[in-house]
């Protein structure tokens, strides 16, 4: 009996490690797409796992998700403007190619019943985990690497995560999935999940990111609200953070409603009112967008840059919803809204517990609204993971087997 345990749990462990490995080429690190030859790899290893994959689920006979579709009909929109703006065909299929690979496997290896899921989610959390980890150590070592934009204009040290705004990308996601796994494992002590809060809240302090601040409290006062508050759950729902999203956009980027919390941003915070640039940057991004307002301008070669700032440096648009417009206009924000609501659907029908109705709403508002001034549908599109872990919610939902 006893050997028959050790071997299943050495299966297991296989398993998860196995995961781990496929996360990571989907999920690649900032650092390893620096490097042009690991980077190329990582690509080939991407395009052969969505050729494996989608076969897979050709031969399953199984139904498509709506996620899946609304996925696919938003890549597709990005197309057209990339075409009539002459822009980078490659990243768009790479990045296509690795999002819709990400979510098949999700759905294929969470659908096979309860343990099963367990081993895909300790496969992602142990991964995210370690890449917090890794990071951390190099912040702590000083070992980060010096990188400049423009001619010698704009300086940053980078990390293993990216530059040190972008440790949120992982950060929440990372948190998201070791609670789900603690759920799901009936872990008494919540080990995986106090480790990932641990490591987020100590690198957002050590690198004084405000936007993980404002992440972390909207994420605490979420989950205290859906877990302990009768009304809670209706009340963040998917659904509706989704149009809390919506509106927080509006009011903050186009009609600038945080002009009337000066002492809050400028007391609390400690920063200026035009949010270090991203009210600048804002401003210079809305005339070009409004250009081709329609498909937008498409995937560039330059990690979607296109606004000019700081000089002669072009620079995102530090906004999700002007980003997605600059990528795919008015029809790729229709149809990326069109994916939050069909992956809200799925989590606010699950019949799942309290806790992963919390870990999610929490998590995913907390994106939500620090997508205001960040953007998360790039570097390693961490965002996606959130709406896909959403999506599958149903898929491991308490009691199945």
């Amino acid at each position: 009996m006893k050997r028959e345990l050790a071997r299943v749990k050495h299966q297991s462990f296989g398993l998860m490690l196995g995961y781990s490995v496929v996360f990571a080429v989907l999920l690649p690190p900032h650092l390893a797409l620096r490097n042009p030859a690991l980077s190329g790899a990582l690509k080939l290893a991407a395009g052969l796992l969505f050729v494996h994959l989608v076969l897979r689920l050709v031969q399953s006979k199984r139904a498509v998700s709506p996620v899946f579709l609304a996925l696919v009909a938003l890549r597709a929109s990005l197309l057209p403007g990339t075409i009539a703006h002459n822009g980078d065909l490659l990243t768009w299929g790479f990045e296509s190619v690795r999002l819709i690979a990400l979510l098949v496997l999700l759905e294929h290896g969470l659908g096979k019943g309860r343990v099963h899921a367990m081993v895909v989610l300790k496969g992602l959390a142990n991964l995210l985990l370690l890449y917090l980890f890794l990071n951390l150590a190099m912040v702590l070592g000083g070992s980060g690497l010096s990188t400049s934009w423009g001619p010698g204009e704009f300086e940053q040290t980078v990390y293993f995560l990216g530059i040190r705004t972008r440790i949120t990308d992982v950060i929440f996601p990372a948190i998201l999935a070791a609670v789900l796994v603690d759920v799901l494992d009936c872990s008494r002590w919540q080990l995986r999940s106090l480790f990932a809060i641990a490591l987020g809240i100590s690198q957002i302090a050590i690198l004084d990111v405000a936007t993980g601040y404002v992440g972390l409290v909207v994420l605490a006062a979420v989950y205290v609200t859906v877990r302990f508050i009768p009304g809670g759950v209706s009340l963040f729902s998917w659904r509706n953070i989704s149009i809390l999203g919506i509106i927080a956009f509006l009011g903050i980027v186009i009609f600038r409603a945080h002009d009337s919390f000066e002492f809050l941003i400028s007391e609390w915070l400690g920063k200026s009112m035009e949010l270090t640039g991203r009210t600048v940057i804002w401003d210079n991004a809305i005339p070009i967008l409004l250009a081709a307002p329609i498909v937008g301008y498409g995937v560039n070669d330059a990690f979607g840059a296109f606004v000019p700032w700081y000089g002669s440096i072009l620079w995102q648009a530090h906004n999700q919803y002007l980003q997605l417009m600059h990528d795919g206009g008015f029809v790729g924000i229709a149809l990326f809204i069109l994916l939050l609501l069909v992956a809200g659907r799925q989590v606010d029908r699950a019949a799942i517990g309290l806790r992963e109705k919390a870990a999610l709403a929490a998590v995913y508002c907390a994106m939500t609204l620090m997508s205001i001034t960040e953007i998360f549908v790039y570097n390693m599109g961490m965002f996606y993971l959130v709406l896909f872990l959403g999506g599958c919610a149903r898929l491991f939902e308490l009691g199945e087997e």
